[in-house]
């Protein structure tokens, strides 16, 4: 069995094309398994790069932005690694990318995980990754199917596809791991239909039985009755009116990804189907809100303009 030193230094020449003497910042804080941070440190001098590890209190990531002191740092690193046990401020990732690092997030990751879906062949995966991505961009069209009672259409005006395929080999180009999740930020009223919430929520974690969502000009409306349900109810609620709004469409493209009830694997799920509810400006949308819920579920057919990218949650590769 491969260490985890053994891992991140494939993963740091793999997606980050890391050089001998570069500068590589390793965010981490208090509540993540030290572990992980102390490997990634390991494998960046095995690389010969330069490593700084910061391990912080969890509760200055419910911030907006992090310290202007810890922020001056990210923006002169070469590479940062962020390995924290929950999200990062997206603020400071956009600052620091501005200034020309390049970012890769391993939030909320843990050994099982990395094992699991971030050991892997990422020269694969972004060429299928790009491939979808490509699709979901050219789709006028889109509607999404399943036999849990799932029928519902998509009509994107023209936003290109927003995709996590695991390189940022560039300067500015920031990536996720697990990595392979396409979406597409939706404008108000683009979506119709029936959602049927098979597999797992942002907040809920695995849903089980699953939650039915009846979407009008684009705002939900969950008409399950249900412990989860109205617990999901309460957390839409807990938002504000745009919180109701379907804001992305897409899919994962991970061979290697499960449910586990954690969207940031979930959706990566190769042959998933996921949406979003809520602000979508960080990746291109105009819907503001103070809240983003993304949902998913399991063997969806996903029809691109009359092309079934996905059957019954296979992936369709004659793309």
């Amino acid at each position: 069995m491969k260490t985890l030193v053994e891992i991140f230094e494939s993963n740091l020449k793999q997606c980050a094309n890391l050089q001998p003497n570069e500068s590589v910042l390793v965010m981490s804080d208090f509540e993540q398994t030290s572990e992980i941070p102390l490997s990634i440190v390991k494998a960046i001098e095995k690389l010969q790069a330069r490593p700084l590890l910061i391990i912080m209190e969890k509760n200055l990531l419910k911030e907006k932005g992090i310290s202007k002191s810890y922020q001056q740092v990210m923006n002169e690193a070469d590479l940062i690694v962020i390995c924290t046990s929950d999200y990062f401020p997206g603020e400071s990732r956009v600052i620091a990318t501005q200034a020309g690092s390049r970012i890769l997030s391993m939030v909320k990751a843990d050994e099982n995980m990395i094992r699991r879906c971030i050991d892997i062949d990422y020269n694969e995966l972004s060429k299928l990754t790009r491939k979808v991505a490509d699709r979901f961009s050219e789709a006028k069209e889109i509607n999404i199917k399943s036999d849990s009672g799932t029928d519902i259409y998509f009509r994107p005006s023209g936003n290109k596809a927003f995709y996590f395929d695991g390189l940022c080999r560039e300067k500015g180009k920031i990536t996720s791991h697990p990595s392979g999740v396409v979406a597409v930020a939706l404008e108000e009223n683009q979506a119709e239909g029936t959602w049927v919430i098979n597999a797992s929520a942002a907040k809920l974690g695995l849903v089980d039985p699953p939650i039915t969502i009846e979407v009008t000009e684009g705002v939900a409306k969950i008409v399950s009755n249900s412990e989860q349900a109205d617990q999901f109810q309460k957390i839409l609620s807990a938002g504000d009116d745009n919180s109701w709004k379907i804001c992305e469409v897409g899919c994962g493209t991970n061979a290697r990804a499960t449910y586990i009830g954690e969207l940031i694997e979930d959706e990566r799920v190769q042959g998933s189907a996921h949406i979003g509810l809520g602000g979508n400006t960080h990746f291109g949308g105009k819907i503001q809100s103070i809240s983003h819920i993304d949902t998913s579920t399991r063997n969806p057919t996903v029809i691109l303009d009359g092309f079934a990218i996905i059957s019954k949650g296979n992936l369709n590769r004659e793309l």
